[in-house]
């Protein structure tokens, strides 16, 4: 048994200064996974420096050049890790609340889904799950794009198999299916890479949804729920989505904003967002029938999209 992550002097400043956040993260899946491939002290210590990433990443890649390993869902480090990390970023940085949570049922599966902004890393989902596990006590699983597992800038930058470690579920129908027959807390986001890359001009204007997720509740029999975030779109001010960079980079999402000189020098920062106070409203079961056609599964989902639309002006507006 490993013994509880303890936060020392130098946590905290990696907690103050945006660049040292993911040596923190680092710093906390070392600790319970000392067999893991991952940067080494002194590789950390490059990342207080402007282009010392780059450094790091040369470094680790020398020494650690291997194949990928197969990592499962870890329960106990999901526990640990918000109880030991996310509830500091929280209180830092997204300071969110929680607010429908008694509309829930009794226990899973249930499949959450919820509107999605941020450009690069998925903190609204991430400070979703965060506030439904402490209200609920349940495993809470975020069903994510294919990218935040394979792109290289995730692989180079972040724990090797840390995202799968936390619960994180690949955007594929077989991966969906799987999670679901097991009776897993599921958050969805069904705009796809469109809702976050739609970047600072169009911030709460959903864009067009992904019908499947109706579909699958559907067949599963798994009850389905809505919920809205207000906050999110205020961690990436200003940013836009470079498609034609985004392209070359083979990534659906590049921002670009005010920061980007910052983020050239200090990588990390693509994963990092400004503070902000975001609001979780869960509005309750979604009662549409998709029907069985896929255009009646469509219509259905994007009537939901304006149900939820309506529901965020009407926040925004109070």
């Amino acid at each position: 048994m490993v013994d509880k992550f303890r936060l020392t002097l130098f946590d905290r400043f990696c907690l103050c200064f945006p660049p040292g956040w993911l040596v923190f993260v680092h710093r906390h899946w070392n600790h319970y996974h000392p067999e893991a491939k991952s940067f080494s002290r002194f590789e950390l210590l490059l990342f207080f420096f402007p282009g010392g990433q780059y450094l790091a990443i040369l470094l680790r890649l020398l020494r650690s050049w291997r194949g990928e390993e197969e990592v499962l869902f870890d329960k106990e480090y999901q526990r640990a890790f918000h109880e030991e990390v996310l509830t500091r970023l929280c209180e830092r940085q997204f300071l969110p609340e929680l607010m429908g949570v008694e509309t829930l049922p009794e226990s899973p599966p249930v499949l959450l889904v919820m509107n999605h902004a941020g450009l690069t890393f998925p903190r609204d989902i991430v400070a979703f799950a965060y506030s439904l596990r402490r209200a609920t006590g349940w495993e809470v699983q975020p069903f994510a794009h294919p990218d935040l597992f394979d792109h290289p800038l995730v692989k180079l930058l972040l724990p090797t198999g840390w995202s799968l470690a936390l619960g994180g579920i690949r955007a594929e129908r077989q991966e969906l299916k799987s999670a679901l027959e097991k009776g897993t807390v599921m958050i969805l986001a069904p705009e796809g890479a469109r809702g976050p890359g739609k970047g600072w001009a169009k911030r709460y204007r959903l864009q067009p949804f992904d019908p499947a997720f109706m579909a699958v509740s559907k067949r599963y029999d798994v009850p389905l729920y809505s919920a809205i975030c207000i906050g999110s779109e205020e961690m990436t001010r200003w940013a836009v989505n470079w498609r034609k960079g985004a392209k070359l980079a083979r990534s659906p999402l590049l921002p670009i904003s005010p920061l980007t000189p910052l983020a050239l020098l200090y990588p990390s920062l693509l994963f990092w967002g400004m503070k902000t106070k975001m609001r979780f409203f869960i509005q309750g079961r979604v009662e549409l029938d998709p029907g069985r056609s896929t255009k009646a599964t469509y219509l259905a989902a994007q009537t939901l999209r304006a149900e939820m639309q309506s529901k965020i002006d009407e926040l925004r507006n109070r």
